[in-house]
């Protein structure tokens, strides 16, 4: 990009000439110079830009796999079907016909 912005590069000075044409090839004499500046900076930040999104990708897989981990269909049946087989099959009606019997 730079080398497309030398004096030498350009096209029109050799076609064009007048006050204008002199002034133009004075004015771009710095702009290979800011291209590069320009090209180093947008290196500098694509190259920034690519770490932020690796990164945002690794944290939202790991968010995925603790959220995964902690919802687990499995997890939650094996929970239900440990908790109504702690009580046995009609431990609940046992206790209610029990406590409306009167005692003897």
């Amino acid at each position: 990009m730079a080398g497309e912005t030398m004096v030498d590069a350009l096209k029109a000075p050799s076609q064009w000439e007048c006050t204008g044409a002199t002034a133009y090839t004075g004015a771009v004499k710095d702009q290979p110079t800011a291209a590069t500046k320009v090209g180093t900076s947008a290196d500098k930040v694509a190259g920034a830009l690519m770490f932020s999104a690796i990164a945002g990708l690794a944290f939202y897989v790991a968010l995925g796999v603790i959220i995964a981990q902690s919802s687990s269909p499995l997890q939650g049946l094996s929970q239900r079907s440990a908790r109504s087989s702690s009580h046995g099959p009609g431990s609940a009606n046992a206790a209610t016909r029990t406590a409306s019997q009167p005692s003897r």
